[in-house]
């Protein structure tokens, strides 16, 4: 993010949401949720997330992620 933007945070998160745009996930800021009906579309579904954070050159910190949850704390409330 270059220096001296007047809102960082809002040209990030349009960022994001360019980045989910046809892609079954959502983004607040640096938090990706993806949601899937099966676990086989789970597989399927990341795989593309993950082709698009390299074509982004983006990163995901591997610490911080969870996969295949039936239920995750998001922007601290419980999704199942």
């Amino acid at each position: 993010m270059p220096f001296g933007l007047q809102n960082p945070s809002a040209m990030f998160q349009r960022l994001m949401d360019m980045f989910c745009r046809n892609l079954p996930a959502m983004a607040y800021l640096d938090d990706i949720i993806v949601l899937s009906p099966t676990f086989d579309q789970h597989l399927q579904d990341l795989e593309t997330i993950f082709l698009k954070l390299k074509d982004y050159k983006l990163r995901a910190n591997r610490s911080k992620c969870h996969f295949a949850c039936s239920r995750v704390k998001y922007l601290g409330l419980w999704i199942t």
